[in-house]
């Protein structure tokens, strides 16, 4: 359990869950007479029940702070712990964090029903004392009770135990594996998942990869169907008639009753169901992911024998699916190992995302659906400027030493979140899923997930940013250990553009030189083409002598062909563009641009046009500094963001330098002001 119990930091004691509910229902206008007598009638709760309910009801000081002012928050179930055989490696709960969300892992602790268990309560409650039961609706109350009884008991619980908790404290949305169902010869021996009928009276989103493929899948979507149950499968791009999954294989051969597009779509749907006081829950179903995913006719034969056995062996009731699943883990040959984590994985994550689009709903209206949609690394933010800064923006403890001129000279920040985590397999089926158009990638991440991220965002067609973050980081970009994943050289450049202050670019063009980046054939192929012997005064006359004294110039020449864009940011000297221009480059041969064009191919070269270099003065001299930490991001963010409009660099730099300005006056990580860019930002983007 150590990488999960390090996911999570310490969330408090007792809360007050009726005034978390008060604050949400103010914040999204549901604080009217008629929607509390609604509410109270379907939930069957007074305000004196809700009274009682505080004092037997747990949530943790983080859930009830998001619920209370409408952050993403996904409800976790602890069976897949207490009773889970996935192992310890999970880390659902930083699935949903690095998503923006907020999780909530939900179980019985000490006969205490709980909302956002700690890491350590989680600890507890899988290694006891005493030795957790399986909670589902009916065993709730005997739990509870028994606790105040004098007794304590833990329970991990199920996705209806989880429902009925997650439900009591707010949260709509919960991330799971695979749903409970009608068994196989269910109409005979009535063995039904209590998850069916919890989601026929209780109003939860439920994302899942369907229901475990062992189980009768046409009967449980006819039992859902009665329930009242809306059942929908994600499209993930794909048209018509979609089907069903069936846990491990992406398709089941039946159809899915209805089709659901994208988050958005989920959480429009869910606060539908919601408004419209309908209580019963909405089925979700995300079909795991392409590459773990095992061949639904492999799957059919190795569950009919894992199903036979359990008959033979007399494993009926609550002992059946543990038997089945330890069978088809030993007939695939621990193939279903892998494939259940990143199904779980991808449906966190999923959820997280439904989560995020809820929030965004409840707090925009229902105009916030026809707003344009940028994503940066998997996650989702609306195209305005300081929303996509925002979400490029690191959130940590950070202190910066900087010189006299306020130039970032050293910074110390605990990203340890970044650097013990390693490469999740669902993050790339974020990536695929999303279709960013640009991927952004820091230098926090251990070296071999920097190299991950990078080439993920290429084989699904981003272009990749890298922010180095601080001259250690930065270096990672070049590592001494090369043969993790071979960093392209241009014209197949892994990283399209880099932002390094002057410090970052003679970190990575150290590291380069020292791990013999530069002795690579590739290297040569680019560099010789490039003309530069005698440049010096084409340098100087560009940039200045100090600057060309200094090598920066010359450095970000010898690392353009594996990062064929880089600006260097020179703080109150403005910013150097430094870029390969391809042979059809309209830059080659217009009379404006020719000042800047540093060098012509030289030789027969067939992708290398020339050498566009170009100093941004800057925009404004700020003597007003109340924070210097996040201009980086900013920055960036701002080039990022008119880049996927289809921007050309050279006219976004100075609407990126005025965006750092107004971060440069803010106290916060990032300018609240950035959005009044938002137009002069479209304008430069539609600039030829």
């Amino acid at each position: 359990m150590q990488s999960f119990r390090r996911a999570v930091p310490h969330m408090g004691r007792w809360v007050g869950h009726h005034r978390a509910l008060d604050a949400c229902r103010a914040r999204q206008g549901l604080n009217n007479p008629s929607f509390q007598a609604s509410r109270r009638a379907l939930r069957g709760y007074s305000s004196g029940n809700l009274a009682e309910l505080k004092e037997i009801l747990r949530i943790s000081e983080e859930v009830k702070e998001a619920l209370a002012t409408n952050k993403p928050v996904v409800a976790l179930e602890s069976t897949i712990y207490t009773h889970g055989a996935l192992g310890d490696d999970l880390d659902l709960e930083g699935i949903v964090r690095r998503n923006g969300g907020v999780p909530a892992v939900v179980g019985i602790l000490g006969g205490v029903p709980t909302v956002g268990l700690t890491t350590d309560e989680v600890t507890q409650l899988v290694e006891g004392p005493p030795k957790p039961k399986k909670a589902s609706r009916r065993d709730i109350a005997y739990l509870v009770g028994t606790g105040m009884a004098g007794q304590k008991m833990n329970g991990g619980t199920t996705i209806a135990g989880t429902m009925v908790l997650a439900r009591l404290a707010g949260i709509r949305v919960f991330g799971t594996g695979g749903l409970g169902g009608v068994h196989r010869g269910g109409h005979v021996s009535f063995d039904i998942s209590a998850d069916l009928t919890e989601l026929g009276r209780t109003r939860m989103a439920v994302i899942c990869s369907g229901s475990k493929g062992f189980l009768d899948i046409p009967r449980t979507l006819e039992y859902l169907e009665t329930q009242g149950v809306l059942v929908s499968t994600f499209a993930d791009g794909r048209k018509g008639d979609i089907d069903f999954p069936a846990f491990w294989a992406r398709e089941s051969g039946i159809k899915s009753p209805f089709v659901v597009q994208d988050e958005e779509h989920a959480a429009a749907i869910l606060l539908a169901q919601e408004k419209l006081n309908i209580e019963t829950g909405l089925l979700f179903a995300n079909p795991i992911p392409e590459e773990y995913a095992i061949p639904g006719e492999k799957m059919a034969t190795i569950i009919e024998q894992a199903v036979r056995e359990a008959d033979e062996q007399g494993a009926h009731g609550s002992g059946n699916t543990p038997f089945i699943l330890r069978k088809i883990r030993e007939l695939t040959n621990e193939a279903s190992v892998p494939a259940n984590k990143a199904l779980v994985q991808s449906n966190v994550e999923r959820a997280t995302r439904v989560a995020t689009a809820v929030s965004r709903l409840v707090s925009e209206g229902p105009s916030a659906l026809n707003t344009p949609v940028k994503r940066w690394n998997g996650l989702e933010t609306p195209s305005n400027v300081a929303a996509s800064i925002q979400n490029v923006t690191r959130a940590t403890e950070y202190v910066s030493v900087n010189d006299a001129n306020k130039h970032l000279v050293l910074a110390m920040a605990d990203m340890d979140i970044f650097t013990n985590q390693s490469f999740s397999p669902t993050w790339t089926a974020t990536i695929r899923s999303s279709k960013p158009k640009w991927l952004v990638v820091d230098g926090n991440w251990k070296d071999h997930d920097v190299r991950a991220w990078m080439q993920a965002g290429k084989q699904n067609g981003a272009k990749v940013a890298f922010e180095p973050v601080s001259k250690a980081k930065s270096a990672r970009l070049f590592c001494a250990e090369r043969g993790l994943e071979s960093l392209g050289v241009f014209p197949h450049a892994t990283v399209d553009l880099a932002t390094p202050n002057q410090y970052e670019l003679a970190a990575m063009h150290a590291a380069a030189e020292g791990n013999e980046y530069f002795s690579d054939s590739r290297w040569w192929s680019v560099v010789d083409a490039f003309g530069m012997r005698g440049a010096r005064d084409r340098f100087v006359n560009i940039t200045s002598t100090a600057m060309t004294d200094a090598g920066i110039p010359q450095q970000a020449i010898r690392l353009l062909p594996f990062i064929p864009t880089i600006i260097t940011k020179l703080g109150s000297e403005g910013a150097l563009l430094t870029t390969i221009l391809t042979k059809d480059d309209p830059r080659l041969y217009d009379v404006a641009h020719k000042p800047f064009v540093l060098s012509r191919c030289i030789n027969d070269n067939q992708d290398v046009g020339g050498v566009y270099m170009r100093m941004f003065p800057p925009v404004e001299q700020v003597t007003d500094v109340a924070s210097v930490n996040g201009i980086g991001d900013t920055f960036l963010g701002t080039l990022v963001a008119g880049l996927a409009q289809g921007g050309q660099i050279q006219n976004l730099i100075n609407v990126a330098q005025k965006a750092a300005v107004l971060t440069l006056r803010s106290p916060q990580s990032v300018s609240e002001k950035l959005g009044s860019l938002e137009n002069e930002l479209l304008a430069a983007s539609s600039l030829p």
